[in-house]
């Protein structure tokens, strides 16, 4: 029997970094799995007709999306089975689609675990603390200001009911240290390059 898990990432953006400048580094995808602690490599690639057939049929992304609108990569993974003495290599095609606020993505791995949502760029919302919550979701494209923005990343994971207790305690703890490693990447290159 397969469950489903469902986890919102909060994590605020540094007041001197642009969000459009997060957004931007962002939609070219690589920051995110760099920053994946399983990811050992990745390479774009085209899209196969398996691969548009996928697409088609997922809900989440919809019958009607713009295939052109996606970037497939070929994603190779070394999941630990026992830490420090056994791991399985796992290589599968992840799926990003650019948004106005950040990148939409669905992830189908050969170890059968499906992943899909949003990470996206939003202005803050003071009524809801860092780390897991809902809020305001606003456009990235408003004015840098006074106002604090933050990383949100809305995901969804479907596994098997036996692996579920694993992925969802780690992926909690790997999803936050991957959204700070993208907004500390970003904001050294910012600073760097903006004197």
């Amino acid at each position: 029997m397969r469950k489903q898990h469902h986890l919102i990432v909060r994590v605020p953006i540094p007041v001197d970094l642009p969000p459009g400048v997060l957004v931007d580094a962002l939609q070219t995808h690589g920051p995110l799995m760099r920053h994946h602690p399983l990811i050992t490599k990745f390479e774009e690639r085209s899209m196969s007709n398996t691969d548009m057939a996928s697409i088609r049929a997922d809900p989440f992304l919809g019958s009607d999306t713009d295939l052109a609108s996606f970037t497939v990569y070929q994603v190779y993974e070394e999941v630990p089975i026992v830490p420090g003495l056994l791991t399985t290599k796992l290589d599968f095609p992840a799926f990003y689609q650019n948004t106005d606020r950040g990148i939409r993505f669905r992830v189908h791995t050969s170890g059968g675990v499906i992943l899909w949502g949003d990470i996206a760029v939003v202005r803050r919302d003071p009524n809801v603390g860092e780390g897991r919550g809902g809020g305001n979701l606003t456009s990235a494209a408003e004015p840098h200001g006074d106002t604090e923005w933050e990383l949100v990343e809305e995901c969804n994971v479907e596994v098997s009911a036996l692996l579920l207790p694993f992925v969802r305690r780690s992926m909690t703890r790997s999803n936050e240290n991957v959204c700070r490693g993208v907004i500390d990447e970003v904001a050294k290159t910012w600073r760097a390059s903006s004197g």
